[in-house]
C-alpha cells in the first residue's frame, strides 16, 4: 500500500477507535504518515519510541504519600487529545511488551489512561528486513490494524517536487532509473537507495558531494550510477553568466553538446549585433562545437546565418558541414 492510500485507511481505522502498525522497509516514509494523518486530523503529533525506555519509564517514578504508592506519570506521555506514534516499535525491548499490550488494548499504562480523543499508532520495520528489530509480540500484534507500506515513485515525484530541497538533476536520474528508487537487500552492510535517502542526498547536492560521500547515503552501486549520470547530464551554469566570463565552459561532452543546442535561440533573443557575444563564445570552442552550433542554428534560426560572422563561420566548416550529412 503506497502513503497516500495507507493515510486514508488508518483515517478510517481512527474514526473506529483501532489502534494501526505500519510495517515496511527503513526509508519507506512510514513516519511521514504519522505526521501527516495528525495534520489531516488537526491534531499534535506525539511521538514516543519505546527502544528509548525501560519498563520502569513507561510506568513513572513511584513514592509514598499517606502510606501507599503512588506512581508518577512521565511527561512525555500526553496531556490532551492527539495523534500518539510508537514509533520503531519493533525495536521494544521484551520488558516492554507488558504494557505495550496494555496501552494498545485499552490505552492504559498503571493509573494513566490516553485522553479522549487520542489517535493511537505504531510504526516498525519486518523482521526480514534485519533493521535492528525483533519479532513483534502475536499478542501485541493482534491489537492493531496491520498495514505494510511499500514505496511508490510516482507518488513520491509529487510530494517531492514540492520540497525546496528538490533537485531536477536527482528527479531526472530517478525517472531515467526507476529500479534504483527503492532497493533494500538486507544482507548488505552499508545504506541502500530508498526514498529517504534521495531525499537526503538533495539536501547535500547543492555542497557537490563526492562520490565516496554520496555513497554513503546511497550505497556504492547506486552512487556510482547516480554520479556517473550526473557529470553528464548535471544542469548547465546560465547561459548569460558564460557569455558574461562569469562562468566557465562546462568540460563534459554531453554538456557542451546541450549548450551549443540551446546556443541559437540566446542568439536570437540577445540578437547577435548588440553585443556579438555569442559570436565570441562561438570562437572560444573547439571546431567540432562549432559544426555542431551552425547545424543547430540551420535548424532553429536559418535566419541568422545571413549575418556576416556567421556565415564566414558557415565557410570555415563547409566542408566538414557538407560531410556529415
Amino acid at each position: 500500500m503506497n502513503i497516500t492510500t495507507a493515510i486514508a485507511e488508518v483515517r478510517k481505522a481512527a474514526q473506529a477507535g483501532l489502534p494501526v502498525l505500519l510495517l515496511g522497509s527503513p526509508g519507506v516514509g512510514k513516519t511521514t504518515i504519522g505526521y501527516a494523518l495528525a495534520e489531516a486530523l488537526n491534531l499534535p503529533y506525539v511521538e514516543v519510541r519505546p527502544a528509548e525506555f525501560e519498563a520502569v519509564d513507561f510506568r513513572g517514578i513511584p513514592t509514598v504519600e499517606n502510606g501507599r504508592t503512588k506512581w508518577n506519570v512521565p511527561d512525555f506521555w500526553p496531556k490532551a487529545a492527539c495523534l500518539l506514534n510508537v514509533d520503531e516499535i519493533t525495536q521494544a525491548p521484551m520488558e516492554l511488551t507488558s504494557p505495550l499490550l496494555k496501552l494498545f488494548l485499552g490505552g492504559q499504562i498503571g493509573d494513566y489512561r490516553l485522553p479522549e480523543g487520542t489517535v493511537l499508532m505504531a510504526t516498525g520495520n519486518q523482521v526480514s528486513d534485519r533493521a535492528g528489530c525483533s519479532r513483534l509480540s502475536s499478542a501485541l500484534r493482534e491489537r492493531c490494524v496491520v498495514i505494510t507500506i511499500e514505496p511508490d515513485f510516482a507518488e513520491w515525484r509529487g510530494w517531492y517536487q514540492e520540497q525546496s530541497f528538490a533537485d531536477a538533476g536527482l528527479l531526472a536520474f530517478l525517472e531515467s532509473n526507476p529500479a534504483m528508487f527503492h532497493k533494500w537487500d538486507s544482507k548488505l552492510d552499508h545504506n541502500q537507495p530508498t526514498p529517504r535517502n534521495w531525499a537526503r542526498l538533495s539536501r547535500l547536492l547543492p555542497y557537490e558531494p563526492e562520490q565516496e560521500t554520496v555513497a554513503g547515503i546511497i550505497g556504492p552501486d547506486a552512487a556510482a550510477s547516480f554520479c556517473r549520470w550526473r557529470r553528464a547530464n548535471v544542469q548547465l551554469p546560465s547561459i548569460d553568466a558564460i557569455l558574461a566570463g562569469t562562468a566557465s565552459l562546462p568540460t563534459s561532452p554531453a554538456q557542451m553538446a546541450k549548450l551549443v543546442e540551446m546556443l541559437p535561440a540566446t542568439a536570437k533573443a540577445r540578437w547577435i549585433l548588440q553585443d556579438y557575444a555569442v559570436m565570441r563564445l562561438i570562437d572560444t570552442m573547439d571546431g567540432t562545437y562549432q559544426v555542431q552550433f551552425l547545424k543547430a542554428l540551420a535548424k532553429q534560426q536559418p535566419a541568422l546565418l545571413k549575418e556576416k560572422e556567421f556565415s564566414a563561420l558557415v565557410k570555415r566548416h563547409a566542408a566538414a558541414i557538407v560531410a556529415s550529412r
